[in-house]
């Protein structure tokens, strides 16, 4: 049975495709769910239109992160933490604590977006890569200072 789906399903396909699925699959998950319609003219019609809209947002969205990704690239963090003899530091800088430096300065970031390519266990100047969504990345610098 070919079904339009109406809403994104992981290894199936995104809002909007036409996939072809098992009648019991559609009768039983999907469609309960409103995950997906029958593939008619009408219905068709209206996911290529609400496609086209969620592909405007998805473009304002993008032109918006390219935007953000700019402001973080230009900004440096500053983190104290404690630390011993020759700088090191008791523990290390995770994701959690970038996040919530990054959320003091007005920056709404995730710690999943945040990658860090080796642990951050010394005082100094770090660079970690932020990824917004897709190929939008920023490289933040992260100054770790003495408590």
């Amino acid at each position: 049975m070919e079904v339009v789906l109406t809403k994104e399903i992981e290894k199936l396909g995104k809002s909007g495709d036409i996939v072809k699925v098992s009648d019991g699959f559609a009768r039983n998950y999907l469609f309960p769910h409103k995950y997906a319609v029958k593939v008619t003219p009408e219905n068709v019609k209206i996911i290529e239109g609400l496609k086209k809209k969620r592909e405007e947002e998805e473009r304002k969205k993008v032109e918006a992160l390219k935007e953000l990704a700019a402001k973080l690239s230009a900004h440096s963090c500053t983190i104290s933490a404690k630390a011993g003899v020759e700088d090191e530091l008791y523990g290390s800088v995770s994701a959690q604590d970038i996040e919530t430096a990054l959320a003091a300065d007005g920056f709404a970031v995730e710690k999943r977006q945040i990658e860090i390519s080796e642990p951050i266990k010394k005082l100094g100047l770090y660079t970690v890569t932020v990824k917004l969504h897709g190929d939008c990345t920023a490289s933040l610098k992260v100054w770790v200072i003495k408590e």
